[in-house]
């Protein structure tokens, strides 16, 4: 985000924070992704990979 802002505007902000600023008075907010699927449930991935021939 840093380098489009810079690119399309010429200007650069000296702390990460400022971009975070910027987006909040937008009212844009956002989740950093997980890595792994707090959810996960090996078995029914199994079960659905069987039943599509995967497994």
């Amino acid at each position: 985000m840093a380098d489009f802002i810079y690119e399309h505007y010429q200007v650069e902000f000296s702390s990460r924070q400022s971009y975070s600023a910027l987006l909040h008075k937008a009212g844009i907010t956002w989740k950093k992704a997980q890595g792994v699927n707090p959810k996960k449930d090996e078995e029914q991935i199994a079960s659905k990979k069987r039943n599509y021939g995967e497994a």
